[in-house]
């Protein structure tokens, strides 16, 4: 899983087709839940770079990114935002929103 950095997402979006981005923060309840989830889902999923963003340590892309709660879940098609998924969720619901974007 990959880290990411106002420094790197332009890179990693220009470069890979699927891509996305998991934002969450050390204090958040919720993230903590759904971080195995999110992690085990990445695992299952080839031809899809998953990332996650700490908005503690990189204020500036949650601003970019427009995060006002955590966590959330932005997924990249082609470079562009194609949805987001604000609050934890269900494996079920992730694995389901990643087949109808990707798939």
């Amino acid at each position: 899983m990959i880290e990411i950095s106002e420094y790197t997402y332009i890179d990693l979006l220009r470069n890979n087709e699927n891509v996305i981005i998991y934002c969450w923060a050390e204090w958040c309840k919720p993230c903590k839940l759904f971080a195995p989830i999110y992690k085990e889902t990445s695992l299952e999923n080839s031809g899809i770079v998953f990332c996650k963003m700490n908005t503690e340590e990189q204020p500036t892309l949650q601003n970019k990114f427009n995060i006002k709660a955590v966590p959330t879940v932005l997924f990249y098609k082609k470079g562009e935002l194609r949805d987001a998924l604000v609050g934890a969720t269900t494996k079920e619901d992730l694995n389901n929103r990643i087949k109808k974007l990707y798939g």
